[in-house]
């Protein structure tokens, strides 16, 4: 027999996704503070068997800047939300800086390796959508 989602069940289902949104207007205006560039938002919520429902892609300049990015989303997604990420990786190379927000990644790319991994390629099926800086 299928399960009734009751009152409290939808009210947290409703929650998580006001603050999924929240955190992602964090992270974009986060990234746009620190100039950050080639903002891509990758909706994967609709696409089957993926452990994410968002990544957000975006370019730094150089390494500092990457790490200052990095350290901004961290900085104002924490201070308004109260939410830290579950890890954080590639802050010793600062070529490409992971953020794990449970449902959300964040990867921010100095350009040299974001060419060479193109990673918004191998989502294609997914709904994509550049933010304008």
């Amino acid at each position: 027999m299928p399960k009734i989602k009751t009152e409290t069940s939808i009210t947290k289902i409703k929650s998580k996704e006001k603050s999924t949104s929240g955190i992602l207007d964090i992270i974009l205006n986060s990234i746009l503070d620190k100039k950050g560039e080639e903002i891509i938002l990758i909706d994967l919520a609709n696409i089957n068997n993926t452990l994410f429902d968002k990544f957000i892609i975006c370019t730094a300049n150089s390494g500092i800047q990457a790490e200052t990015i990095c350290d901004e989303i961290i900085h104002n997604v924490q201070r308004e939300t109260k939410v830290k990420p579950v890890s954080v990786e590639g802050r010793s190379n600062k070529e490409w800086i992971l953020i794990d927000y449970f449902d959300t990644l964040v990867h921010i790319f100095i350009s040299e390796t974001r060419s060479y991994f193109k990673l918004e390629q191998l989502w294609a099926d997914a709904e994509i959508k550049h933010i304008n800086n």
